[in-house]
């Protein structure tokens, strides 16, 4: 019994990856013990094409620079929230080192919803000011020493993360989706060479109807991609005569402009390139020659090259 013939290559990816599963599923379901030995490799291809088509939503990187984020934005307000406890202390002293310590945080404002490296800036010029004697000693009387290294080491943790983005390192996260079709499509075709294999060697009912299936499968795709093409042609056809409407009127001048004939040209139906440069091929029927043009700003045809 004949096996068919399927081109994977022309499937698109969730396609490709659904005709394995099938494969897959209709092998198992045989249950042929000279096949079974081929359905795990085939498996782990399914799951690493899997995790390409359907790669993680966050990236690590920015997920972690969020988390880090997130510490040093608390260790800010823990220093805030003791600066407040301060100015509600009946000492004199600690009010005093409050206030101190309230006025150099006032000289940095929005710095939680700055962006990330503003942020980070502000904070170490905010450290900075913080290591003076008086707010060193302000922080002391506040018990807040601890609070203000606990600032320090987030901020620079964080800027640490943030400029190793750009350590100038190729990324090696990014998955090679060419690569896993190509395993896939090895781990489906030694399914399929072995079910010609066995029909040759073991014919059986169960090979034959296993046979018949996956034929049935290719049958089915093929005519998927059959569909598609008519679609796709008539859609081409469509956006053509369009396009042919557009220029038809325009073509008696662009005829007495390049010295053709009246009525020689026609449009060919090629186009090439876009925007600006997008250009149109005609065809002389006098002359058998073949000539480009393309649209002026006003919506006239010009010899294609004949201007900047």
């Amino acid at each position: 019994m004949k096996v068919k013939e399927m081109n994977l290559s022309r499937l698109r990816n969730m396609e490709h990856y659904q005709f394995a599963i099938h494969v897959l599923e209709m092998a198992k379901e045989a249950n042929l013990e000279k096949m079974k030995l081929l359905f795990k490799p085939l498996e782990e291809a399914i799951r690493h094409e899997d995790e390409a088509l359907n790669p993680p939503r966050i990236d690590p990187a920015t997920e972690e620079l969020r988390l880090r984020d997130a510490e040093r934005d608390r260790a800010y307000r823990s220093l805030q929230l003791a600066i407040e406890m301060g100015l509600l202390a009946e000492e004199s002293a600690t009010k005093e080192a409050a206030k101190k310590l309230r006025e150099i945080l006032s000289r940095y404002p929005g710095v939680l919803t700055a962006d990330y490296d503003s942020e980070t800036g502000a904070l170490k010029n905010l450290l900075a000011d913080l290591k003076s004697a008086d707010a060193a000693s302000a922080l002391t009387a506040l018990g807040a020493t601890a609070i203000a290294k606990r600032l320090e080491d987030t901020n620079a943790a964080f800027d640490g993360l943030f400029r190793g983005r750009f350590s100038g390192a190729k990324s090696t996260n990014a998955i090679d989706l060419k690569a896993r079709r190509a395993a896939t499509d090895a781990a489906v075709n030694a399914i399929v060479r072995r079910m010609d294999s066995l029909d040759d060697l073991e014919p059986s009912a169960d090979v034959s109807e296993l046979i018949n299936r996956y034929n049935q499968l290719v049958d089915n795709r093929h005519t998927l991609l059959s569909q598609r093409a008519t679609l796709n042609k008539a859609a081409h056809d469509r956006k053509i005569a369009g396009i042919e409407a557009m220029l038809i009127p325009l073509i008696p001048a662009f005829e007495r402009e390049i010295g053709s004939a009246p009525g020689s040209l026609s449009f060919t139906g090629e186009v090439k390139g876009s925007g600006k440069d997008r250009r149109f091929k005609f065809y002389d029927q006098r002359t058998k020659v073949w000539t480009w043009g393309k649209l002026r700003a006003d919506g006239t045809l010009a010899p294609w090259g004949a201007e900047p």
